[in-house]
């Protein structure tokens, strides 16, 4: 049985959990890569896919799990992989979000204001109709607030599927006038639907 020493064997355990975390980091950023080229699908339907699967060979090659060996050498593999990966970040980080998309009615409009002192103009104010049955009257309209009439701010929780999901709305109360009610949506396009509290296209 061969002895090793504190050091080596010290030395031997540090290159382990280096390996170990590297390999956690290619898994875990090969995901993100590939995830964000699904969705984004920068060079279209089919091209984006080869790239995909491309990506998932060199990084199953970094991890050690897919061949023996490496594609040139150790050191020159990492420094490939740090390179793309640091490509990817910049071409994901650098998309402009668009808004000429084919927008679902309800969200089809983009808010926007001016300001005069302490009065407000708001313009694209939903004021929807809703009907029962899912079907809603499209109203848009431009409503002027004087923030000295403000009198209160609330916070609501809307709950469906259970306790864990809710919709967050904030409420501005001001006198003689109706609130004005501001929530984060995701903003879909036609194609889009909700099925339960997921988003499918």
């Amino acid at each position: 049985m061969h002895n090793i020493g504190t050091r080596e064997f010290i030395t031997a355990l540090l290159l382990g959990l280096l390996h170990s975390l590297f390999t956690l980091f290619i898994v875990f950023s090969s995901i993100w890569v590939c995830v964000a080229l699904w969705v984004q699908q920068p060079f279209g339907w089919l091209g984006s896919r080869i790239l995909i699967g491309i990506w998932i060979a060199f990084a199953l090659s970094m991890a050690g799990l897919y061949v023996e060996g490496h594609i040139i050498s150790r050191r020159t593999d990492i420094l490939i992989y740090l390179l793309a990966f640091a490509c990817s970040l910049v071409w994901y980080f650098s998309i402009t979000a668009r808004q000429d998309r084919d927008w679902n009615p309800e969200v089809a409009n983009m808010l926007s204001y001016e300001k005069h002192g302490d009065v407000i103009t708001l313009h694209n104010v939903r004021n929807f109709n809703w009907h029962p049955d899912g079907t809603y009257d499209v109203r848009w309209e431009t409503r002027t607030f004087d923030l000295n009439q403000l009198n209160g701010i609330n916070i609501i929780a809307s709950y469906w599927m259970g306790p864990q999901i809710a919709h967050t709305l904030v409420s501005f109360e001001f006198t003689n006038q109706q609130p004005l009610v501001f929530s984060i949506e995701i903003r879909k396009e036609k194609t889009e639907e909700f099925f339960g509290n997921r988003w499918f296209f």
